[in-house]
């Protein structure tokens, strides 16, 4: 699913707006006449107005979709113990993952000798 995207993993590792400037037009652009052609066209508010995409609702909704069938606990994949679809411990698991890369985008940024750039 979404393969058009780019997949998962290009997906949650790539910051949302080199993703929108690689894939706007691809997914979501359309040429004058044609707008009945756009594979994914854009929200609607009831005013009848186009609304602004969240920048990181497409990589939320897709981790959780594929941890819809995963047993999970405390927010840990857990195989004995697990709950499968519980979405409390579905957003548990997705703040552990998002401190996690939180933590090591911070601890990279600290590694990095900026003089010699």
């Amino acid at each position: 699913m979404y393969e058009e995207w780019g997949g998962k993993d290009y997906l949650l590792l790539t910051k949302q707006n080199d993703w929108w400037k690689k894939n706007w037009k691809n997914l979501f652009g359309y040429k004058d006449g044609e707008r009945d052609k756009i594979l994914y066209p854009l929200s609607k508010a009831p005013s009848g107005k186009t609304t602004r995409p969240q920048p990181d609702g497409i990589k939320f909704a897709l981790m959780v979709y594929e941890l819809r069938d995963t047993p999970l606990l405390n927010g840990n994949e857990d195989e004995v113990g697990g709950i499968v679809g519980d979405k409390w411990e579905i957003a548990k698991y997705i703040a552990k993952f998002h401190i996690l890369i939180q933590k090591l985008s911070i601890a990279l940024w600290h590694t990095v000798s900026w003089s010699n750039l």
